[in-house]
C-alpha cells in the first residue's frame, strides 16, 4: 500500500516555448510555460503512522463526509 500522506520524492519539470514573430528580429509574439509535477509516494508505515487506526489508514477521513 502506498502512503497518501508522505512523499518519498518529487520531480518538477518546466518547459518554456517562445513563439517568434520572425527569426531575424528575435521578437517574441507569445510565450508558454508548462509545469509538470510528479510525486513518488512511500510505502505505508502502518502502525508507525498517526493516521493508521483500527488496522487501516484514516488519512483525510471526515473531510468529505
Amino acid at each position: 500500500m502506498q502512503c497518501p500522506y508522505n512523499r518519498k520524492s518529487a520531480r518538477w519539470v518546466k518547459q518554456y516555448k517562445n513563439n517568434l514573430i520572425s527569426e531575424d528580429t528575435g521578437i517574441i509574439s507569445s510565450q508558454e510555460e508548462i509545469l509538470v509535477e510528479e510525486y513518488f509516494l512511500m510505502d505505508c508505515p502502518k502502525e508507525e503512522c498517526g493516521a493508521w487506526q483500527n488496522d487501516r489508514c484514516n488519512y483525510n477521513q471526515g473531510v468529505n463526509g
